[in-house]
């Protein structure tokens, strides 16, 4: 039997939990600069002319935590109070919300449901995402929620739309590939198999330029 000398296996220990602890201040000091960020924001909006021109009064400060692509991120803001003539009546809002395009009750912000549908994309599973996000904190359910919460029909038909770039294939070969994947989904509670195709038109590459090599 294979003996380890165990002072092999402490500095081995020591290694990882240095790795460990590195990622996990790198994390950390991400979201404290974006918690100062938006709280530098706050600062801008409280001291900007346009808020007393609309009547927004501080009502108090309140505290959010959102979850982004480094982790959770908690910062303080302020609440205003004004006077909405539509509605005939005083409602409260947190400019620094509106500003970064915050929901009411959104807790997941859009760089993870980008990244979620990113990996989904590439025919990752479920489990892979929670790994490839084990720093994020979210579950199955939270992966559920981004993938029912997006149309990707009317969004494949959007950039179909945009597509407007022609390339000149005369006197040149072109390459057609094709590639797909099944995504497990779920519609009202009842798991479904939705499939993803990927069709690419290009002429080939270039072959001393690597880096912007498809065109």
């Amino acid at each position: 039997m294979l003996k380890i000398n165990n002072n092999v296996k402490t500095l081995e220990n020591k290694h990882w939990f240095s790795l460990f602890t590195t990622h996990k201040n790198m994390y950390t000091n991400k979201c404290e600069q974006l918690a100062n960020e938006y709280e530098k924001l706050d600062e801008y909006l409280y001291k900007y002319h346009y808020r007393l021109k609309q009547g927004y009064k501080v009502f108090h400060f309140a505290l959010r935590t959102i979850i982004t692509i480094f982790g959770e991120v908690t910062f303080k803001r302020r609440r205003y109070k004004y006077w909405n003539q539509k509605s005939g009546k005083f409602e409260y809002v947190c400019l620094v919300d509106k500003e970064i395009g915050l929901l009411s009750k959104q807790r997941i912000y859009f760089d993870i449901q980008f990244k979620v549908l990113s990996l989904l994309g590439d025919g990752k599973r479920y489990r892979d995402v929670l790994d490839a996000l084990n720093h994020c904190y979210i579950s199955k359910a939270s992966i559920s929620n981004i993938l029912n919460k997006y149309d990707i029909a009317e969004y494949f038909q959007l950039a179909e739309k945009e597509t407007k770039t022609r390339i000149d294939v005369k006197n040149k070969d072109l390459y057609i590939q094709l590639d797909e994947t099944f995504l497990a989904t779920l519609d009202h509670k009842v798991k479904q198999d939705q499939r993803i195709r990927l069709v690419t038109f290009h002429t080939g590459h270039k072959e001393k330029n690597y880096k912007n090599a498809r065109r």
